[in-house]
């Protein structure tokens, strides 16, 4: 009777030891590390940008300059003032005042004289030739005189107009209506008319109408096309949005510091004049959508293969590596990359051709049929290291 007492308790202590081992296996007992993660593949609308950078101008500008050489005597018009066409806007001082214009209408004077006196004198030499009362000789002279009166009478009337015109070049006008932009010069400045000459006013024909300027890098001009969207972004208004469509695309290398860059021109509407010359901009191209479409992270094709590896030996899951001929091969095509997939007991890599992509999300376009189990993380090594101290003991790990 008391063996069978001592056998009950013997009995119930088992039961609640192995209980409470169990309780503290389930409860607080630490669970092994995750060696790897997977997950199922997600259909996502991935649309796929381009960032560029730049500045916004008026649409149409033109440069006012002068192609006398002299020094600013006074600017007239100031930034934000509206010309008209043929409007004084400045004027230049070139050292001589109208001494020339003068020279000139004294000298053309002077020639319309000799010709007055050479055209009668040549009428009656004619006449006495005429009737062989002078000799040929003598009257080849009078014609000569006569032409070269005739011949003088145009040269001088050329001259007084070219210095003529000059004067006048003294006076800078509007060369149409506009707003000034910008004032370049100032009074006293000394104008050159050498390469480069000197700009003087910048006027914008109308404000309402900005053009965008926009550098986009050599790496990506290739996916850009007249007519693509895009949202720009200005500084000056953080929280708002403004579209624009691409409207043209430069073939001109733009090469700054090594970098080579291709412009993007675009417009944009800016009746309500919130836009300023030369304001910097950052633009968003969509250069493509894709709704529904297979996709997987980015992060997904830089998976540690050697973890892997030997996370599939500590397991005892096979693995399925490519060959490197195999992916030499299909890397010729440009848009392959490679994942892993869960199958069964395996780690299988699997080659698959993307399409758009957002930074975060690559488009699958071919190599999955849309029901696999792709891998998506692999433990770090500290995690692998304290895999193998639980189930193997610290004598095991190498």
């Amino acid at each position: 009777m008391q063996a069978k007492k001592i056998i009950t308790i013997l009995v119930i202590a088992s039961v609640g030891v192995l209980g409470g081992y169990y309780i503290y296996k389930k409860k607080f007992a630490p669970k092994p590390p995750q060696l790897y993660s997977t997950q199922k593949l997600e259909r996502r609308t991935i649309q796929q940008v381009v960032k560029a950078t730049g500045y916004i101008n008026p649409e149409d500008t033109f440069k006012v300059g002068t192609i006398i050489t002299g020094i600013i005597e006074k600017m007239i018009v100031d930034e934000n003032d509206v010309v008209k066409k043929g409007q004084l806007i400045a004027t230049v001082d070139d050292g001589k005042g109208d001494t020339e214009v003068k020279e000139a209408q004294a000298a053309l004077d002077t020639a319309l004289a000799n010709f007055s006196y050479a055209q009668p004198t040549f009428k009656r030499q004619k006449a006495l030739y005429d009737d062989k009362l002078i000799s040929q000789d003598a009257f080849e002279k009078a014609m000569r005189d006569y032409k070269v009166a005739q011949y003088d009478v145009a040269l001088k009337k050329a001259t007084f107009t070219k210095n003529s015109m000059l004067f006048e070049r003294k006076k800078i006008l509007s060369p149409d209506d506009g707003i000034v932009v910008s004032k370049v010069a100032s009074e006293g400045e000394t104008i050159t008319v050498s390469s480069p000459p000197t700009v003087i006013y910048i006027i914008a024909k109308d404000l309402t109408k900005m053009e965008v300027d926009l550098d986009v890098d050599e790496n990506v001009i290739g996916s850009i096309h007249k007519g693509m969207q895009a949202i720009l972004t200005f500084d000056a208004y953080p929280n708002q949005q403004f579209p624009c469509t691409i409207a043209d695309i430069s073939n001109a290398a733009i090469t700054r510091k090594g970098a080579v860059s291709y412009n993007a021109t675009a417009y944009i509407d800016n009746k309500k004049l919130l836009f300023r010359p030369g304001m910097s901009v950052t633009a968003l191209i969509s250069v493509a959508e894709k709704e529904n479409s297979i996709s997987v992270p980015g992060h997904i094709f830089k998976i540690n293969v050697p973890m892997l590896k030997n996370i599939a030996q500590a397991l005892n899951i096979e693995i399925k590596e490519l060959d490197k001929k195999t992916k030499q091969e299909l890397s010729l095509r440009g848009s392959m990359k490679w994942l892993w997939i869960k199958k069964g007991n395996a780690f299988i890599e699997k080659p698959v051709e993307i399409g758009a992509n957002d930074n975060a999300f690559f488009e699958i376009t071919s190599g999955l049929q849309g029901d696999e189990e792709i891998v998506v993380d692999v433990a770090e090594p500290d995690a692998m290291k304290e895999f193998f101290e639980q189930f193997f003991g610290k004598g095991l790990k190498k």
